[in-house]
């Protein structure tokens, strides 16, 4: 038997002339080869019908006899039952245990499998029956339908004294014909075929429900084929003949049940008279009709909406004699297109019609689908199939991936996996490196440890991953495999090392780089690359600082900082402040501490100073954090002396002494030389520093702010912090020009003699005088010792006004002094008067208290 030779490609991805792959056949066929009756293919007879059922095969002749057999062609009983052809066989569908045969001499024969010797009747209906089925519950209702030559479908019954009693249900029907064959849908529509067409009756309720005629064609007469029928499902219903199928949709009421309709045929049977009309619930409707270029003989119900059609070449539709050998065919029921075919091959064709074909179905004990060809000359057994079938027939045809797709349903995982291997080396021995990567990442991401136990599968599929990983290695495909190489499933370390020692030698560092952070660190032996990385390092190339970056990033993830941080300098990595912060190992590194400190500045040293306070401030914070926290390592003048010389470093130095300062108060010997860095580099905070610290030398920082002439704020504060204020009145007076200050000074030092001396030293100053004639006068004689003591000559504006103020002003004080002087005398007089009084005043003594 040959299968399809349909042509599919392994991968998406493989080349078109790689590989031409064959699907499997769907059908494996075989001869049924038991020891049948003599008499079944002997010369003198022949098969004229089949009947597969569950429980037992039956074979019918054109002489009339009918063998019995079990589901395993065992001979249970051969007998005759019919003087001619048995046209029919059927059984009730509920328990197959029953047959019915109906044959051109006119009789009926039913009987029970188990024992047709006992149980057989023969009914005779005078005229050759072409068909009969037994109802689906025959064993309570006894109910069965016949038609043949006598164009009556005949539904007949034993009544409760065994006699038959027979209701013509086409009799008031238009019927044209013999009766060529019955079926049964559900329990109560009755299908049968003349000339008219398909018919369908409705049992409850004695209704003639619908009629879909046959073709019209001259040279096709519907009596010449016979019409195949199949129930699909519970409102499908399939008819084939000669070249149409129909579909049609039978739609049933919920409450014709069984027991409903059963209670129905006894009415139907006595009431065959009554002209009353019962309307039906049931439904007939064609859902679609294929016209097919081949004919049927034969029809089974097949997966997924598909169809199983035994067929014919189509040349002549006059005639049944056949000269071609039967096809299967599957067709889908929903399009009527042909998705497969296959031929088969029948003993003696020339002797044989294609009326002489049966095409039968069986379901196993295991619910498997057997199908069978069944012809005067031999059985055929049409098994479908299965996975494992085409699992090992994929094998056979040298197409191991598709047995190992298909064989996860079948064999064991590691079965599976050894059949793949198979198919990966023979991809490598061809050196097809595309399919191979493609092929190699399914097969080992799917397969599945759990399935098998212990670890030694586990173990072998790790072998063949490392061992196909190293082959794309050996070869310079690796970067085909690199993305899909298991870092979740660690592979042994010397696969990992090898590749990134492979990226290494040939200079291909940013792959290196990628995959040396990518992966884990567990995964291979660091300690191999950094003594690669650290060789490289001493040729001192172009490539120096990738080598240098990997290496910094071995040695941190392996906390290894001690190694990492000298790398991290010369790489300028900022990082190495961070470690040093949380490890606390700057002690470590003295000799480096200017490098350190200088992390985060990229330019050159002399360019430092050139750089605002505050952006300093910032690129230092880190640097002068790890200084201070580590102050008990290196002491301040180690510090001091560091960062003296390029004196541009000395900012470092006033940056570490500022922060210093706000944390220890022991550094107070280092106020003078802060003194110095402020006047350099923080000159507006210089006061504020003098005014906050109190051991510095005082007379150094007077020496130092007077060698500047603008530090004059400074220079005030110094001279009255030791006491020579009047040298400080001067400077304001003379070098600020700021009478509000001076006076404000002069106020709170609460000298009067200072006081005196400012207004005689600032008499010659128009601005000094009108400031001290508008301040107030806490004194009383200022104003008037200033207004007398003023040069005739000095011009100041506003004086008038600032006269008349001072009038004013003197007025309302003496005035108010007046008047708290009255009220303090009277108050005075009042209670010197009391005072009399009281002075004055006896007083009554008790002479009993005496």
């Amino acid at each position: 038997m040959s299968g399809s030779d349909t042509a599919s490609s392994i991968s998406s991805e493989e080349d078109d002339d790689y590989l031409d792959v064959i699907d499997p056949p769907l059908f494996n066929y075989s001869r049924i080869k038991k020891k049948l009756p003599v008499s079944l293919f002997s010369s003198r007879d022949s098969i004229a019908s089949t009947l597969f059922t569950k429980n037992f095969l039956a074979f019918g002749t054109h002489q009339g006899i009918l063998h019995l057999t079990t589901t395993n062609f065992s001979p249970i009983k051969s007998f005759k039952c019919h003087k001619s052809s048995i046209l029919t066989i059927s059984t009730d569908s509920n328990t197959c245990s029953n047959f019915a045969t109906a044959s051109i001499d006119g009789t009926v024969v039913i009987g029970n499998y188990l024992d047709p010797d006992t149980s057989c009747i023969a009914y005779n209906f005078k005229r050759p029956v072409s068909s009969v089925i037994l109802d689906h519950d025959y064993e309570k209702s006894k109910l069965f339908f016949s038609g043949g030559m006598a164009c009556d479908l005949i539904m007949s019954q034993k009544n409760w004294l065994g006699n038959r009693i027979d209701t013509i249900l086409n009799k008031k029907l238009y019927h044209d014909g013999p009766i060529q064959a019955i079926h049964q849908f559900g329990n109560n529509v009755i299908i049968w075929f003349n000339e008219d067409g398909i018919n369908f009756y409705d049992l409850s309720t004695k209704t003639f429900l619908f009629n879909q005629p046959f073709p019209n064609s001259d040279n096709t007469r519907p009596e010449l084929f016979k019409p195949f029928s199949l129930t699909i499902d519970a409102s499908t219903f399939v008819v084939c003949w000669c070249n149409n199928i129909w579909f049609f949709k039978i739609t049933c009421s919920n409450s014709n049940t069984a027991k409903d309709v059963q209670q129905n045929f006894s009415s139907l049977l006595s009431t065959a008279a009554s002209t009353l009309k019962i309307q039906s619930d049931t439904s007939v409707s064609l859902q679609s009709h294929f016209l097919v270029n081949f004919i049927i003989a034969g029809v089974c119900s097949y997966k997924n909406d598909q169809l199983l059609l035994l067929a014919f070449e189509n040349k002549d539709l006059s005639s049944t004699i056949t000269t071609t050998q039967p096809e299967l065919k599957i067709i889908d029921s929903l399009t009527g297109e042909e998705i497969y075919s296959d031929q088969l091959v029948s003993k003696n064709l020339e002797k044989l019609s294609i009326n002489d074909f049966h095409l039968d179905t069986y379901i196993d004990k295991d619910s498997k689908v057997n199908y069978f060809l069944t012809n005067p000359n031999d059985i055929i057994h049409i098994k479908p199939l299965t996975l494992e079938d085409h699992y090992y027939w994929y094998i056979d045809n040298d197409n191991l991936i598709k047995a190992w797709e298909i064989g996860k349903y079948v064999v064991s995982e590691e079965d599976r996996f050894q059949i793949a291997v198979q198919y990966l080396d023979k991809l490598l021995d061809q050196k097809n490196w595309e399919l191979l990567k493609t092929n190699m990442v399914k097969i080992f991401l799917e397969t599945d440890f759990t399935k098998e136990d212990g670890d030694l599968f586990k173990d072998l599929v790790t072998e063949k991953w490392e061992r196909f990983i190293m082959s794309f290695l050996e070869n310079n495909k690796i970067d085909l495999i690199i993305d899909f190489i298991p870092v979740d499933f660690p592979l042994n370390k010397t696969v990992y090392n090898s590749i990134l020692t492979y990226y290494l030698e040939n200079n291909n560092l940013d792959l290196f780089s990628k995959y040396l952070r990518e992966w884990p660190l567990t995964v291979y032996e660091p300690k191999i690359l950094e003594v690669e990385l650290e060789e490289k390092l001493k040729l001192d190339d172009e490539k120096s600082m990738t080598y240098r970056r990997d290496l910094i990033y071995l040695y941190s993830k392996q906390s290894k900082y001690s190694k990492a941080i000298p790398h991290m300098l010369k790489a300028k990595d900022i990082t190495a402040l961070d470690i040093m912060l949380s490890h606390d190992l700057l002690s470590q590194f003295m000799d480096d501490v200017v490098d350190i400190v200088l992390l985060p500045f990229n330019g050159e040293i002399k360019e430092f100073e050139k750089l605002p306070l505050g952006e300093i401030e910032f690129l230092l914070q880190k640097p002068i954090q790890l200084l201070i926290e580590n102050r008990y390592s290196i002491s301040i003048n180690k510090i001091i002396q560091l960062f003296s010389n390029p004196a541009t470093l000395r900012i470092v130095i006033f940056m570490y002494l500022k922060n210093l300062t706000r944390i220890d108060a022991s550094i107070t010997s280092f106020e003078d030389l802060m003194i110095e860095l402020y006047f350099e580099y923080d000159k507006l905070n210089l006061l504020q520093f003098l005014k906050e610290k109190n051991n510095y030398n005082v007379e150094k920082a007077i020496d130092f702010c007077s060698k500047d002439p603008e530090s004059y704020n400074e220079l005030i504060y110094l001279w009255s912090k030791i006491g020579e204020t009047k040298r400080a009145l001067s400077l304001i007076i003379d070098k600020l020009n700021d009478p509000d200050v001076a006076i404000e000074f002069v106020k709170n030092c609460g000298d009067s003699e200072l006081w005196e001396f400012m207004v005689g030293y600032s008499m010659d100053k128009p601005l000094f005088v009108k400031a001290l004639l508008n301040s107030p006068d806490e004194v009383g004689k200022t104003h008037l010792e200033i207004i007398k003591a003023m040069p005739l000559k000095m011009e100041i504006d506003t004086l008038p006004e600032t006269l008349e103020k001072l009038l004013k002003e003197n007025f309302l004080t003496l005035t108010v002094s007046n008047n708290v002087y009255k009220i303090i005398d009277d108050e005075t007089n009042t209670y010197t008067k009391e005072l009399l009084a009281l002075r004055v005043m006896g007083k009554i003594f008790n002479d009993e208290c005496m």
